[in-house]
């Protein structure tokens, strides 16, 4: 598996600039960042749940908007504890009209008993907590993928991360004004195995959510 210092390596060869003489160690690094990110995004087009990353916050008492990670593009589930050490409950998604015009208090049947909506970058609780409640609150989100570091390891399969150093190549070439027409080819072979490492589910898939397995089976 290639380290970030194995990738600028590859591309300082690519462009022929091992010395360093026209791209630093820190300019190489980002466009190493953005060629993840390109590839992190192609990926999501074929498995949307490819990366998945799991955080906790302090559950506020009077407190219903929660930030979410700055390195967040959408929450998969949000969850919730009623009580510290208690399971925590999945909290279904709600449109926030619904929560402006007022909530469950404004309807005679009450859909959604409790629920959180989107309100920008931060996630709103429905109802509004009534305790202080240490990683009360639970995250399940899609993440932007970095490296930080020269020993990190791109978090895409390892098939892929040629992928990374072409896409590199690609920004950095462009932003020199010159071709990059030898790493567009390679970059187009690499997103074209993308399916031979990621796909949208393994097993059985069943559309209806609400379908039960046997009901499943019936069917078929």
């Amino acid at each position: 598996m290639a380290t970030r210092t194995q990738l600028r390596a590859m591309l300082q060869r690519r462009l022929q600039d091992t010395a360093n003489s026209q791209w630093t160690d820190a300019v190489l690094n980002d466009y190493l960042n953005h060629g993840l990110q390109y590839m992190q995004k192609r990926i999501l087009e074929v498995d949307p749940m490819a990366f998945v990353y799991t955080d906790t916050a302090t559950l506020t008492s009077s407190v219903s908007d929660y930030p979410m990670p700055s390195n967040s593009m959408w929450e998969v589930g949000v969850f919730i504890r009623e009580s510290a050490g208690g399971e925590y409950t999945w909290l279904d998604r709600i449109e926030r009209p619904w929560l402006q015009a007022g909530g469950s208090a404004n309807w005679q049947a009450n859909p959604f008993p409790s629920g959180y909506a989107r309100k920008g970058r931060y996630i709103v609780i429905h109802p509004t907590p009534t305790l202080t409640i240490a990683t009360g609150l639970k995250l399940e989100y899609v993440p932007w993928l970095t490296m930080g570091s020269d020993a990190d390891v791109p978090e895409v399969d390892i098939g892929l991360h040629e992928g990374i150093v072409y896409r590199a190549e690609e920004i950095a070439l462009g932003d020199t004004a010159q071709e990059a027409i030898k790493a567009k080819e390679d970059l187009g072979q690499v997103v074209t195995d993308i399916s031979r490492y990621y796909r949208r589910s393994g097993g059985m898939q069943r559309l209806n959510p609400m379908e039960t397995m046997a009901q499943y089976q019936e069917s078929e």
